[in-house]
Parts: structure tokens; C-alpha cells; sequence
């Protein structure tokens, strides 16, 4: 039977303003079919938003096991580059740390992992500023 995976992380809006957090909760990702699961329950959330996210990521919880990092990490990039403006991620065991750093170079997409949350935040804050972006993220590019 196959995880549900919506119920396996929980996206709130409660971090500053515009700012969303994602957490996992006992989330393991074992096999590339459980990688599209996984990315089909977080685009259904990620859709209900009709601008673009930005995002600090929790990583404790998410275990992705080695036989669905290669379909996990291309999902991963799918998902930042529809989804969220920016993000930033925090916390994690060490592999899933390293896996996510690896997977962000070969998918050519964000992958900093940040010591603490408070420093995952001042740091998506400082991109919004460094690029002079406004809180309120603009709209999200529908598919044509």
C-alpha cells in the first residue's frame, strides 16, 4: 500500500510575514515510485497558492533512502523552480543534508542548509532585500 504523503508534512504561514514553513513528520521516501508520491502530494498543496512561495524548509523528519534520490532530487528542482521565489532549508540528519546539498548542485537549484531556523530566516530575508523584492510574492506563471 502506498504512503500518503500529504500526511507526512505540514505547511504553515506562520514563520514572517509571507513567509511559509515546510515541516516533515516521519517522511521516508524509500523507492523512486514513493519520490512521485511524495512530489504529487506537495504540488497538490503547493497549487492551492496562487503566487509564488517563499519557503524555509524544516529537514528533520525527511529520510530520503538511496534508491529514490536520483527521482527525488529531480522532483525537488521541479518544485522549487514552479513553486517558490525563494527558499531556504535548516536542521537534518547529516545524509539527507549532504543528499539535498548534492541534488541543489547537479539540479542547478538553491540548496544552503542553515545550522538553525533563525538563521534559515534572516536568510531568505536577506535575499528578499539583497534583490529588493517586496513580501508579497508575485504570482505564480500558470501552464499555458
Amino acid at each position: 500500500m502506498a504512503t500518503d504523503y500529504s500526511t507526512k508534512f505540514r505547511l504553515t504561514l506562520a514563520v514572517a510575514p509571507w513567509i511559509h514553513e515546510l515541516r516533515f513528520n516521519d517522511c521516508v521516501v524509500a523507492t523512486p515510485e514513493d519520490a512521485d508520491a511524495f512530489a504529487r502530494a506537495l504540488q497538490e498543496r503547493y497549487e492551492t497558492f496562487e503566487r509564488l512561495l517563499d519557503v524555509v524548509l524544516c529537514l528533520d523528519g525527511l529520510d530520503i533512502k538511496s534508491g529514490a534520490r536520483a527521482r527525488f532530487g529531480v522532483h525537488r528542482a521541479d518544485l522549487v523552480r514552479t513553486y517558490f521565489r525563494y527558499s531556504t532549508r535548516y536542521s537534518g540528519a547529516p545524509l539527507t543534508r549532504v543528499f539535498i546539498a548534492t541534488s541543489a548542485v547537479l539540479q542547478n537549484v538553491e540548496g544552503v542548509i542553515y545550522p538553525s531556523r533563525d538563521e534559515a530566516i534572516a536568510a531568505l530575508i536577506a535575499n528578499r532585500q539583497r534583490d529588493g523584492t517586496p513580501e508579497l510574492p508575485p504570482p505564480r506563471k500558470q501552464p499555458a
